[in-house]
Parts: C-alpha cells; sequence; structure tokens
C-alpha cells in the first residue's frame, strides 16, 4: 500500500530570501511533504489545486502587524487557494501566521502592495507536524482526472 504524503504548495514573492526559501523547504521535506511551486517556466494553477495548503513566503517588509502585503503573482496564488479552500498559511522565516482574508489592495503597484492577506496568530516551526495533521488529503487522483468535485 502506497503511502500518501502531504502535498504544500509554495507561493513566493519575487522579494523573499533564498534562504528563507530554503529553510521552508527543508522544514517541508524533513516533514516528508511533497513540496511544488513555480519554477520560472510557462504558469500553470494546476499545482495549487492539487495541493493539501499552501504556504506564502514573502519579505521581511511586507508583513505590518496583522497584515502582509502581496505582488500581484502571490496575490493571485493566495485568491486561488481561498477560493478552493486550501489552507493557507505564511511563513516570515521564523513562525507560521494563520490566514483570515485577503483584499486587493492597490492595482498599480504589482510588486509589493497589489494585495493584502490578514493574518491571525500562529505556531512555531516545531508545530508543523501538528498543522500537517490537522487537515485532510484532497483527493489528488480525481482531480488531476478533471473531475468536478461536490
Amino acid at each position: 500500500m502506497k503511502t500518501m504524503k502531504h502535498k504544500i504548495y509554495i507561493s513566493k514573492s519575487n522579494q523573499a530570501s533564498e534562504q528563507t526559501l530554503n529553510v521552508i523547504r527543508k522544514l517541508l521535506e524533513y516533514n516528508n511533504v511533497e513540496k511544488a511551486e513555480y519554477d520560472g517556466r510557462d504558469y500553470s494553477s494546476m499545482p495549487i489545486k492539487t495541493s493539501d495548503a499552501l504556504i506564502l513566503v514573502s519579505y521581511p517588509e511586507a508583513k505590518e502587524g496583522n497584515n502582509v502585503y502581496l505582488g500581484k503573482g502571490t496575490y493571485i496564488e493566495t485568491l486561488k487557494a481561498s477560493t478552493l479552500r486550501i489552507p493557507i498559511l505564511f511563513f516570515d522565516g521564523e513562525r507560521f501566521y494563520h490566514y483570515k482574508e485577503i483584499l486587493l489592495n492597490d492595482k498599480n503597484d504589482y510588486q509589493k502592495k497589489y494585495g493584502v492577506m490578514e493574518i491571525a496568530e500562529g505556531f512555531s516551526q516545531d508545530d508543523l507536524p501538528v498543522f500537517l495533521k490537522s487537515f485532510p488529503f484532497r483527493p489528488r487522483e480525481i482531480e488531476e482526472q478533471g473531475i468536478e468535485m461536490a
């Protein structure tokens, strides 16, 4: 019998540090999580649609209080996950924060403040396994065949 892994999509800001991205990649690998992320080639939302959760990785100045400002790409990816009711987390390099709401902020600022995501208190890196156990796997095999889920 094949063991299922959680699949998490990493939505990353162009300004996210490589160090922070490596921290999240290693955390997911350590917790036996399949990871997906945009690789710079032709864009598709399919990896988001077939993921169990989305983790947003941005840059330190993007977080102001309980808000995280998003460029257009991360706004679109986060909105897609929200629409699909996929759990969303924000990772600041040290802690995870829970997603509350996403709003369009400034359509003219594609780089940094296109959208804004409101976040709530979250948990430390050490509690990632607890989070992973808190939500079910999405039935990827069915979705990947293009069959609508109820």
